[in-house]
C-alpha cells in the first residue's frame, strides 16, 4: 500500500519525503548570465547557423610554442562569402607571453559584430574559444584567429583560413 502511494505521488509530480523531514521544493536550474563568455561546454552559441562550412588553413605566422587550432566554422551560408554570419570554434595555446588577446578578424577590416564576441583575453597556457562575427561588407578578405599583445595591441601571430577552392 505504501509503495502504491509513493508511485501515485511521483506520477502526479509531487514530492515524496519521509517524515519528519520537511519536503524541499525543487530548485530552479541556474541560467548562465547573458554577458558571460560562451565556451564549448556551455550552450553552443552558434546553433542558429545551420551550415558547417568547409575550410582550408592558410598562412600560419604563430610564434614557436603558440598554437591556434580551428576545429569548426559555421555559417548561415554554405561557404565563406560577403554578407554571411560566421562562428569559429577552436583551441589555443599561448606559451610565448604571460597574457594576450585572441581575436577573430578578416583582413579587409570590414567585419561587423561586437568585439566582445570576436575577442577574448587569454592567459598563458591553453583553452578553447568560440568567436562570432555578423557579416563582412565589401570584399571578403582572409579571416584569421590571431594573438595580440596585451600591452601594445600589436599582432604576434595567427592562423588564416579560407574556402577550399578559389572558384
Amino acid at each position: 500500500m505504501r509503495s502504491a502511494i509513493l508511485v501515485a505521488g511521483l506520477a502526479l509530480g509531487g514530492c515524496c519525503c519521509r517524515q519528519p523531514a520537511p519536503c524541499e521544493p525543487p530548485q530552479p536550474i541556474m541560467q548562465q548570465p547573458v554577458n558571460a563568455y560562451p565556451t564549448p561546454s556551455a550552450v553552443y552559441p552558434c546553433a542558429d547557423l545551420r551550415y558547417v562550412v568547409p575550410f582550408v588553413l592558410g598562412k600560419n605566422d604563430l610564434v614557436p610554442g603558440d598554437e591556434v587550432a580551428i576545429l569548426e566554422v559555421r555559417s548561415d551560408r554554405p561557404r565563406l562569402e560577403v554578407g554571411g554570419h560566421y562562428c569559429v570554434r577552436g583551441t589555443y595555446a599561448l606559451k610565448s607571453k604571460p597574457k594576450a588577446t585572441l581575436c577573430l578578424w578578416n583582413t579587409n577590416g570590414d567585419t561587423e559584430g561586437e568585439s566582445s564576441l570576436r575577442c577574448k583575453a587569454v592567459a598563458g597556457g591553453g583553452g578553447e574559444f568560440i568567436f562570432r562575427f555578423n557579416s563582412v561588407k565589401g570584399r571578403f578578405g582572409s579571416p584569421h584567429v590571431s594573438f595580440y599583445g596585451d600591452a601594445d595591441g600589436q599582432g604576434f601571430g595567427g592562423v588564416y583560413f579560407d574556402n577550399p577552392s578559389s572558384n
